[in-house]
């Protein structure tokens, strides 16, 4: 149900700002449509939270990937799902790329509080994936 709903607002609404998707056991599908959606450049998505779901390190790498050229997107909780440390790169890219974003939130995955401390330290500006 809920990849269907994220694929009905791609195609039928530009004018959602914020969408919060915590807690309903999101997986796979559910994610590669949040791709989708940060991916279309007339969705001006500005808040998405994803917390407390089911994602696992491949779901969130879909979302990530598209984060580096979303232009609207400034906050992204992705807590409490079973994320692994391989999305540190993906990450990085963001920290570096990324000057819209001011939040991903990644805590309590399988990623240590301290590497995400240090990603935090390559922006240039305040960039925070901690809570």
């Amino acid at each position: 149900l809920t990849s269907r709903l994220l694929r009905a607002i791609i195609s039928h609404s530009q004018c959602i700002r914020h969408l919060s998707l915590r807690g309903n056991n999101c997986g796979m599908f559910t994610a590669r449509a949040a791709a989708e959606l940060l991916g279309d450049e007339y969705i001006h998505l500005e808040f998405l939270d994803l917390s407390w779901n089911s994602l696992k390190t491949d779901d969130a790498g879909y979302i990530l990937t598209a984060l580096p050229n979303h232009s609207h997107m400034t906050t992204i909780h992705l807590d409490w799902n079973g994320i692994g440390i391989e999305v540190l790169e993906l990450l990085r890219d963001i920290a570096i790329s990324n000057t819209i974003l001011q939040a991903v939130t990644i805590q309590q995955n399988h990623i240590p509080d301290k590497v995400l401390l240090q990603l935090e330290s390559l922006s240039d500006r305040p960039l925070k994936f901690r809570n």
